[in-house]
């Protein structure tokens, strides 16, 4: 047990500190909220009952799933710190406000969540590889930096994680290897499983669909999910409709034309829907080709369009409809999907779930022009469907927003 502890120390370090960060941001703003005439003492009790429950909370998320990602171990942490102070000022019936304690769950929430992605990013572990073919490649993806290559022969109890090559487990000496690697409490891990903890992305040439094997959390996410695009569809519809409203009369001045753009799109299960965008391209006959850096076609008013993203509001329509989602892999139309099924491993696959305005490809490669550049930015849609969570969709909207503002990666 100790020396599992010892194992986990990244995790429970970092658990430690959202627990402190929690304790801190709903400690000042309980303070805050609390009536002036309440002795400052009296705080003191709630504090420290309150580190220790989200402590408790955290270490449990550990070691319930070790691999509890960051923002929902976050909302735990917190969200358990807020009910605990709120049911100890209720029994000790000091004044507070639930609005500063909702600001503080939030704050909170951003704070442990921003600690435990940059840990996680960070972590330093002791990780050894185990030589096998494709070592190089493997390289390749993920570079050398903190892996130490190790003979068989060689202690491996040193090493917290250890890299194989699947195809290698019937060596009885590798096999010896892994079975003291295991009882020695090593995790153990592929190489392509690795690449897509540290990258973000699929080895596609790995990539099998049964590969997907989605919780009953995530298949319950996916409602939330919807439900979540319809509501937020409709707070957004009106400032929308305003910034489509002032688009549309610069489009119709300086461009002339139509001013939506309609176009057939691949959607879930692989059916075809027609999707919405404001007109950023000259006129001209319709082309199944992808949008390239430097397009010709675009026009100065449609780059800056395109720039902040406004071209794709009128995509609203197709979230409330359900045809799309906020998040989720970018749509691509019927010829071309049919040209990257036939020559990409995996791609069918993006289409198990609904397509975004912004996804996990968009966010960390960015727009593809070619084949080869498409079939890498499946590697990350697929990663993104295999691991579909609120985690993952809440850093896409943070870079998302990021990207937005910034004005960058746009096609």
């Amino acid at each position: 047990m100790l020396r599992g502890l010892a194992q986990n120390r990244h995790w429970l370090g970092t658990i430690f500190l959202e627990a402190i960060a929690a304790f801190a941001v709903l400690s000042a703003l309980a303070i805050w909220a609390s009536a002036l005439d309440t002795p400052l003492v009296q705080a003191v009790p709630f504090a420290l009952m309150t580190f220790g429950v989200v402590l408790l909370t955290g270490a449990v998320t550990l070691f319930v799933n070790r691999r509890t990602l960051p923002v929902t171990r976050a909302i735990l942490v917190a969200g358990t710190g807020m009910v605990v102070y709120m049911a100890l000022l209720a029994v000790a019936r000091a004044y507070y406000s639930l609005s500063i304690l909702a600001a503080g769950f939030a704050v909170a929430v951003l704070t442990c969540g921003q600690i435990g992605l940059m840990l996680a990013k960070n972590r330093f572990l002791r990780i050894g590889v185990l030589p096998f073919s494709e070592q190089e490649r493997f390289f390749s993806f993920v570079g050398t930096s903190g892996l130490t290559v190790v003979s068989l022969g060689e202690d491996i109890t040193e090493f917290e994680m250890l890299v194989v090559e699947p195809k290698d487990l019937s060596d009885p000496a590798i096999a010896d290897t892994l079975e003291k690697a295991f009882l020695a409490g090593t995790e153990v891990i592929s190489w392509s499983e690795f690449v897509e903890e540290r990258k973000g992305r699929v080895v596609l040439d790995r990539f099998n669909v049964n590969d997907i094997e989605w919780s009953a959390q995530q298949h319950g996410y996916l409602l939330v999910k919807r439900v979540a695009d319809f509501v937020a569809s409709l707070i957004l519809a009106v400032p929308a409709a305003i910034l489509v409203s002032l688009a549309a009369i610069a489009i119709k001045f300086s461009m002339g034309g139509k001013i939506l753009f309609a176009q057939k799109r691949v959607g879930r299960g692989g059916t075809h829907y027609t999707m919405y965008k404001l007109r950023t391209m000259r006129e001209g006959p319709p082309k199944a080709i992808a949008t390239t850096q430097a397009d010709s076609r675009i026009t100065p008013l449609g780059a800056i369009l395109r720039r902040y993203r406004i071209d794709e509001l009128p995509q609203l329509w197709n979230i409330i409809r359900g045809d799309m989602s906020f998040i989720g892999p970018r749509p691509e139309q019927p010829e071309l999907a049919a040209r990257y099924m036939a020559e990409i491993r995996g791609f069918n696959s993006r289409h198990a779930v609904t397509p975004g305005l912004s996804g996990w490809a968009q966010v960390k490669f960015g727009y593809a022009a070619n084949t080869n550049e498409t079939a890498e930015k499946v590697s990350y849609d697929l990663f993104y469907v295999k691991n579909i969570s609120l985690d993952l969709d809440l850093r896409i909207v943070f870079k998302t927003i990021g990207t937005i503002l910034g004005g960058t990666g746009a096609r």
